[in-house]
């Protein structure tokens, strides 16, 4: 790769992905991109790289897809998590590679001899959410969840 592609690779690079990531060229001619923003939340837990690096401007471009990807992912795990606590309220709600929910405030002893439990821990979207509407039935029948 000539110096003046070189320069013409990182300018399109640069064009494209610049808005997301700074990127450059080592001396050694690999190609490396970091990100403006560091990584937050839920984008740790799914993968997302704070810097990203590759052998060609191609390959480099790859990885910002994947990331790209990842950071979608992300994004739409934080907002299931914000519907979640909308929908069950008096659950704190986090997904670590498994979704999870902490009962705030903590349960009443009724709730506890009803069932109601103060965590739930799952792997699975589809048996947490199970779980949960079930924790809101339980938490109904004892009056709710301000009781």
């Amino acid at each position: 790769m000539t110096a003046d592609t070189e320069v013409t690779a990182l300018d399109l690079l640069a064009q494209e992905f610049g808005d997301i990531w700074q990127i450059m060229r080592s001396d050694a001619g690999r190609w490396w991109a970091t990100r403006h923003k560091p990584i937050a939340g839920v984008e740790d837990v799914v993968g997302c790289s704070r810097t990203v690096d590759a052998d060609t401007p191609a390959k480099l471009s790859q990885r910002f897809a994947e990331q790209a990807k990842l950071i979608q992912q992300a994004a739409d795990i934080t907002e299931i998590l914000r519907v979640l606590e909308t929908t069950y309220p008096g659950w704190s709600t986090t997904y670590d590679g498994h979704w999870r929910a902490d009962r705030t405030p903590p349960i009443t002893s009724a709730q506890a001899a009803a069932g109601v439990v103060a965590s739930l821990s799952t792997p699975s979207y589809e048996e947490f959410t199970e779980q949960l509407a079930k924790q809101a039935t339980l938490i109904d029948r004892c009056g709710g969840y301000n009781t």
